[in-house]
């Protein structure tokens, strides 16, 4: 008997979470970069690449107390998330109500939110601008409005990230 689409399909699901059980590979099911399959390659993101980062540990602790992570390969025992690099060594970042600017430029969605989605209170990175240090990277997804990242906990260093990754199964852009 031949499978039907419906076998099909399984097999191709636990096939996709096999492959993402192991290191190199990762189910995104958030919002800050596009949901779907990613490959980690160990190679070092630069600004544009999503890369894979286990946040500072003052934010992994707040994310996972509020359920933002699970339990994962990060210190503190968070998982690591995809972020976009928005700002490397070098890079002016100017943090404001409005948003994040690299370099001059708005990155769109990215003006702190006030509380977050269960009405909690962020605390939002001061305001000003910042010079990114040698040995750090600002991760901002512009993806998601919601997106807990480097307007909250601000820069993170090069040692807390663990990798570039690279879309192989995503939703659209449009999602």
């Amino acid at each position: 008997m031949r499978p039907g689409l419906l076998e099909i399909g399984a097999a191709a699901a636990l096939t996709i979470a096999a492959l993402a059980e192991t290191s190199s590979w990762r189910i995104n099911t958030t919002a800050s970069v596009p949901r779907g399959v990613w490959r980690v390659e160990a190679a070092q993101p630069g600004r544009g690449d999503v890369a894979l980062i286990c946040p500072p540990p003052a934010a992994a602790a707040l994310a996972k107390a509020r359920s933002y992570v699970g339990a994962g390969e990060c210190p503190g025992d968070t998982e690591a998330l995809l972020k976009p690099i928005a700002a490397v060594a070098g890079d002016l970042v100017r943090v404001s109500a409005r948003g994040i600017e690299v370099n001059g430029r708005l990155l769109v969605n990215s003006a702190p939110a006030a509380v977050d989605t269960q009405g909690r209170p962020m605390m939002p990175v001061r305001p000003g601008e910042y010079r990114v240090p040698a040995g750090s990277v600002w991760v901002v997804s512009q993806h998601s409005p919601l997106s807990f990242d480097s307007r909250y906990f601000g820069p993170i260093p090069a040692q807390g990230v663990l990798g570039r990754a690279r879309p192989i199964l995503v939703e659209s852009i449009d999602g």
